[in-house]
């Protein structure tokens, strides 16, 4: 908590970046249920790089958002010009990212089957 309060030097930017955590998690967990996955190592795996991504894209718009605020706008007005500021590239960036995360995936599902033994 106080590393965020440290970064972002705000207390609702602070409270937001905190609550963005555990939702995401609880909101993974509850995809995975409804999807029938079980958690294994290669679940963890993207789960943290997932958290990661999330929380960074999070950070890089709330700090986006102060900097229009302190220049003066409305708070509204502020998150408006903020996210249309960055929300290209954050998703140019998470599309990147899924890409890269589906390839090795399907790279380590058939190096993990190439190691299976037929019968």
């Amino acid at each position: 908590f106080w590393v965020f309060q440290g970064r972002l030097r705000n207390v609702t930017a602070t409270i937001v970046s905190a609550l963005a955590i555990p939702t995401s998690v609880i909101g993974t967990f509850a995809i995975m249920n409804a999807l029938g996955y079980d958690l294994n190592r290669l679940t963890l795996i993207g789960l943290t790089l997932a958290i990661g991504i999330f929380i960074d894209d999070a950070i890089v718009v709330i700090e986006n958002i102060m900097k229009k605020m302190e220049e003066g706008e409305k708070p509204f007005q502020a998150s408006f010009e903020g996210i249309k500021e960055v929300a290209f590239s954050i998703l140019a960036i998470s599309s990147v990212l899924l890409a890269f995360l589906s390839l090795w995936h399907l790279w380590m599902a058939s190096w993990v089957c190439s190691l299976t033994p037929l019968r």
